[in-house]
């Protein structure tokens, strides 16, 4: 077992592993480092979710005991009693719990204790006037196990003899389906380990144990076991019980360690053993893995609540990688969803490719692996009845196009061409089936705005702003990769057209937003969130930009958590007229249907940031967004979450669902950097000196064409006064080569530099003697794109080799003078210069 599975990990992260646990970790107190991230809570409704990579667990209204237990390993099956996701917390506890003080009995496990958690680890702690009792989670880094430990101690002045009885249900449901499966074999049973199996394609022949390595019990069963006539033991609705006497002095403790975990029938006695010999070690050695990558300084700012979030955000990239048909890949939850959506991984990366392109990288060669033949782009991958199963995107599947956007940035922060130029075709085929559904200058599809669900066919504002963003991505990668320029160039021609349309037919002056069409002729007046990627993309005009911006705050935003994902939330008077199936878009103010989702937040907070708004960004980031701003909403606590129940008028208003939701932590940290003043625009990867006032000195480091890019920030202002590069001047805002480190001092700007190009960038020069600017660029012949300069001289020429200027325009800002240029190429190559006085 321990074969199968450990050498699955990457092989640069498996080295550094060990080279890091021998060095490093052999004198470290890993509950010290596990403290700096865990947060304590004492609400009454809290829900968590925690877990590794091979098993997960699910908590409601502060049970201590979970709702549901799923497993990645051997295959996607889960302990679970509910078959209604909305009632799992009610209705689903596998786990059952008593205690006798003296031949006086409680159940205890169903009132909410408080607890202290961490992506990872969750302790629950209860304190009563007898006894003080808590009971700990926690997953291993290379066996398919959760070791579950219970410990209860005597706080009385007398010898008293505690009795614990212990209930697990091990009866699975299967992946996708959910079939419950609860006809089993008996493949071990004793005081030691409870082994069942089921000998079934549907469940991959999959065996659950439950191992004890604490108390030893006085006595145990199994509910629903019998043997027929040929002696085989036969298990219906199998339950592991077992029930623990012990007598305790004042102030002695009792503890129980179960061991939970799966793995398949014919390797079951020595995941058994190993597990029983190992368990300890491997915890320890995943907790303090995750712990290093959470807590490593890459992002360094003086703002607690900042940190704190930042580093929950790393550990999910970590808890949320999942074994999944021999590899791991990046999955939304650590229970709750256990298998691979391509969407999660996408978004997630958006903010992870800043920081870590190996683990980007890692996830790419996942997706690859799964794309069909013919190069389409996979949507899902899952276990379902007896095999795994791709599901592929369609052509209107909004995953082409933040798949190539993703694609581009990976290749302009790792330089990494050869991987790149392999999943080229991908993003080649992608961009050809969305533009199936290009009509009239828009992109239509059948989901409403960034849905996965309805099928009415229309317009779309979201798909036509995304679709326009993704062309600049491809545009990109065709250069840089030297691809035939041509398989760009009516791409940009179409995009152009897209821009002008989107206002053209879908601004509504009255709603002051970017609207839809519910279907080929009828107008949709609802409010959707993806509008909000018009001014986050840079797709409408600045006043546009302030007008829908205003409207967003009107009509979606909630004060208290955020941005509602659509208004007005009507959707369950609607089932037909969208063809939903039944309530999936939710009850008013819940899930899809107006509740709050995390990228609504980072969008909202984003596009305040692209509108010159970076204190009021930073503002939503901190309400919103960070576990402490999270805690102080109404029902909050301290988590992320997929929605949050937008109902003011309910008992349940702010109630969090999926706690630990992979791409709450990709879009903050996506956001934090963007806050931070780390930009991309589909070409380049530049810088913004228009940063919140408490960023006023930030380090972190970003990858550039491969290497790491140390960043330094400091200074007022919304301009650069100097930009330092490897400890020489530079002139440019926009990264064009490789460097080591970045200095980035804000004030008013002393020599004219580059600040933002709409193209390729490869050299930036200053001529001192000459007073001069020079900047190469690079794309699509009769492309035209923006580059912008900010000066403290004024200009008096410019003029381009290789391209015509065909707009020039001069603001001046206090003593500052801002320069926009429009450039047309009239070859892949242009040279610009500026003449200053």
């Amino acid at each position: 077992m321990n074969k199968q599975i450990k050498f699955h990990i990457h092989s640069k992260r498996l080295l550094f592993v060990v080279f890091f646990f021998t060095v490093v970790f052999v004198h470290t107190t890993h509950t010290a480092e596990r403290n700096k991230l865990a947060i304590p809570f004492e609400g009454k409704y809290g829900q968590i979710e925690i877990g590794g990579r091979y098993v997960g667990a699910e908590f409601h209204n502060s049970f201590p005991l979970p709702s549901r237990v799923s497993f990645f390993y051997p295959v996607a099956n889960s302990i679970d009693i509910s078959s209604d996701y909305w009632r799992r917390g009610f209705e689903s506890h596998p786990y059952s719990l008593l205690l006798s003080i003296d031949g006086i009995t409680e159940a205890i496990g169903m009132q909410p204790w408080k607890y202290e958690w961490t992506p990872f680890y969750a302790m629950f702690n209860r304190e009563e006037e007898q006894y003080n009792a808590t009971i700990e989670y926690r997953f291993a880094e290379d066996i398919p196990v959760m070791v579950v430990r219970m410990r209860f101690v005597n706080k009385t002045s007398d010898s008293k003899e505690f009795r614990v009885f212990t209930g697990l249900s091990l009866s699975v449901r299967t992946s996708h389906t959910f079939a419950l499966r609860d006809k089993a074999a008996l493949l071990n049973f004793d005081t030691t380990s409870v082994v069942i199996g089921y000998p079934d394609r549907h469940a991959d022949s999959t065996a659950v144990f439950v191992l004890n390595t604490g108390t030893v019990p006085v006595n145990w069963s199994g509910y629903g076991i019998r043997k027929d006539n040929d002696d085989t033991v036969i298990i219906k609705q199998p339950r592991a019980v077992y029930d623990y006497i012990h007598l305790l002095v004042p102030g002695e403790a009792m503890e129980i360690i179960h061991i939970v975990g799966s793995c398949r029938m014919s390797e079951w006695n020595d995941v058994v053993g190993e597990s029983l010999e190992r368990w300890e070690e491997s915890v320890n050695a995943y907790e303090q893995r995750v712990m290093a990558y959470a807590l490593d300084p890459v992002f360094v700012i003086d703002r607690p609540e900042h940190m704190q979030t930042l580093r929950w955000s790393r550990a999910l990239l970590e808890t949320n990688l999942h074994y999944i048909d021999g590899a791991y890949a990046p999955m939304p939850c650590p229970a709750e969803y256990n298998f691979y959506f391509t969407h999660d991984m996408l978004l997630t990366n958006l903010g992870s490719v800043i920081f870590d392109v190996e683990r980007v990288r890692d996830d790419l060669f996942f997706l690859q692996s799964l794309t069909g033949p013919d190069n389409i782009l996979p949507h899902a991958y899952y276990w379902k009845d007896g095999d795994y199963r791709t599901e592929y995107a369609g052509a209107d599947n909004w995953n082409h196009l933040w798949f190539i956007i993703l694609l581009n940035s990976y290749l302009l922060h790792s330089g990494d061409a050869e991987l790149s130029a392999s999943l080229y075709p991908v993003a080649a085929r992608s961009l050809q089936l969305i533009f199936e559904n290009y009509r009239d200058g828009l992109m239509y599809a059948s989901r409403p705005d960034w849905w996965d669900i309805g099928n009415v066919y229309g317009a779309r504002s979201y798909l036509t702003i995304l679709t326009v963003r993704a062309v600049d991505s491809f545009a990109s990668l065709t250069l840089r990769l030297g691809e035939e320029e041509v398989a760009a160039s009516s791409y940009l021609e179409k995009s152009e057209v897209m821009k002008q349309e989107l206002i053209n037919s879908l601004w509504d002056d009255d709603a002051g937003y970017l609207l839809n069409m519910f279907d080929l002729n009828e107008v949709d007046r609802h409010y959707y969130a993806g509008s909000l990627l018009a001014i986050v993309f840079n797709s409408i005009d600045r006043e546009k930009q302030r007008v829908l911006l205003e409207t967003a705050q009107r009509e979606l935003l909630d004060e208290n958590i955020g941005i509602r994902n659509v208004m007005p939330a009507d959707f369950h008077e609607l089932i037909d007229a969208y063809q939903f199936k039944g309530m999936e878009a939710g009850e008013p103010f819940q899930y899809i249907n107006g509740g709050v989702w995390p990228h609504g937040n980072a969008w909202y907070a984003l596009g305040l940031l692209a509108a010159g708004m970076p204190d009021e960004a930073e503002s939503v980031v901190r309400k919103y967004m960070t576990l402490e701003g999270i805690s102080n909403s109404p029902r909050g606590q301290p988590s992320f979450f997929e929605y949050r129940n937008a109902d003011s008028k309910s008992v349940r208003y702010g109630e969090i669902d999926k706690p630990s939701f992979l791409w709450a932590g990709g879009w903050y940290l996506h956001v934090l950097y963007r806050l931070a003043g780390v930009r991309e625009n589909g070409w380049n990867i530049s810088f913004d000196p228009h940063i919140p006032a408490v960023f006023d000195s930030v380090q972190y480091s970003v990858w550039n064409k491969g290497e790491k890019v140390d960043v330094g920030v400091n200074g007022t202002g919304k301009y650069f006064k100097r930009i330092v590069v490897n400890g020489e001047r530079s002139y440019s805002a926009v990264l064009h080569r490789n460097i080591r480190s970045l200095l980035l001092e804000r004030g008013n700007p002393v020599t004219p530099y580059l600040a933002d190009a709409g193209c390729i960038v490869s050299d930036v020069r200053f001529n001192q003697a000459e007073i001069s600017l020079q900047i190469t660029g690079h794309g699509v012949t009769g492309q035209s794109v923006r580059l912008s300069v900010v000066s403290p001289l004024p200009v008096v020429e410019m003029k381009s080799s290789g391209g015509s200027i065909m707009e020039r325009s001069v603001r001046i800002d206090g003593t500052v003078y801002l320069i926009d240029i429009v450039l047309r190429f009239d070859k892949t190559e242009s040279i610009v210069t500026l003449q200053f006085y």
